[in-house]
């Protein structure tokens, strides 16, 4: 193997069925959740279930404004099972009952997708209360994902579809997955491992780190103030080219088949065999570079 590391929420149970030929979308609506999450003195949680069959979907999406989303692939799944915890707070115990009375998950049916929204279906919850969703979603493997949180970390486990998952002030985890995975962090680490050729990896504040068993790898990996890792197969080809602090090429015994042909000030190309079959872009503004 080969490493490139860039250095620089009264539990309710609901079952929803739909007919097939649509994707699925959980999450927010309106203008978000109220007041924020630390501006209120009292919280009151609830669960909720979502069963969804999955004939004819092919694709799960959450958005979830304050908290986690957790997006698993189940063995032999033939439905999509959406467990979300909900959070929401008010002045005191009374208050926060009344908050949680008034918060909703809502679908509507939308060009071939369902879209599942969070919102008050009373609107001065805008001025008076605050909430949180955590989504715990499993799926059939054969799946692909649209996630987005903006507190909250985002997880993926083993998916095999295209992934797409950004939060704003979170970690974003792409574990084994095999579709075309792009992630985003704006305060948080970036990990995808994959089987996927192509990638799209980046995060602001944090570090980027990708793990892949393809023999070519597409994409880019970039960080403002972190570092970047790359774990690349055993006879990986193409070439990783990009910019950083410093550059980390390293490969064990008779598997040192890249070579390094350019190092010029913060810029480096790195080619590996036949350096014309995929191009990948590593760059870090306040980092550095490790191939292994």
């Amino acid at each position: 193997m080969r490493l490139l590391t860039a250095l620089a929420l009264l539990p309710t149970a609901v079952c929803l069925l739909f007919a097939g030929g649509c994707s699925i979308r959980l999450g927010t609506i309106g203008n978000g959740f109220g007041r924020s999450i630390d501006a209120v003195d009292c919280w009151n949680e609830a669960t909720e279930t979502i069963v969804v069959p999955a004939a004819g979907l092919e694709r799960v999406g959450v958005d979830s404004h304050y908290g986690s989303i957790t997006v698993t692939a189940a063995a032999g799944a033939e439905s999509v099972t959406v467990v979300a915890t909900k959070r929401a707070g008010g002045r005191d115990e009374a208050d926060a009952r009344a908050a949680q009375a008034q918060l909703r998950i809502t679908q509507r049916c939308v060009d071939g997708a369902v879209e599942f929204a969070v919102g008050w279906a009373d609107e001065r919850a805008a001025r008076d209360w605050a909430a949180s969703v955590a989504f715990e979603v499993t799926v059939p493997a054969r799946f692909g994902a649209t996630l987005d949180s903006h507190h909250g970390n985002v997880t993926v486990r083993g998916l095999s579809g295209p992934v797409i998952a950004a939060s704003h002030h979170g970690a974003v985890e792409l574990c084994d997955v095999g579709g075309r995975a792009v992630a985003r962090s704006h305060h948080g680490d970036v990990t995808c491992t994959t089987s996927h050729s192509q990638v799209t990896l980046a995060s602001h504040h944090g570090d980027v780190r990708l793990a892949t068993t393809a023999s070519v790898t597409v994409g880019s990996l970039r960080s403002h103030h972190g570092d970047l890792e790359i774990d690349l197969p055993s006879g990986a080809c193409g070439t990783v080219r990009g910019s950083s602090r410093g550059v980390d090429a390293h490969a064990d015994g008779a598997d040192a088949n890249f070579m390094v042909v350019q190092i010029d000030d913060d810029d480096f190309t790195v080619q590996l065999r036949e350096p014309k079959a995929g191009d990948l872009e590593a760059n870090t503004h306040h980092g550095c570079v490790r191939l292994r």
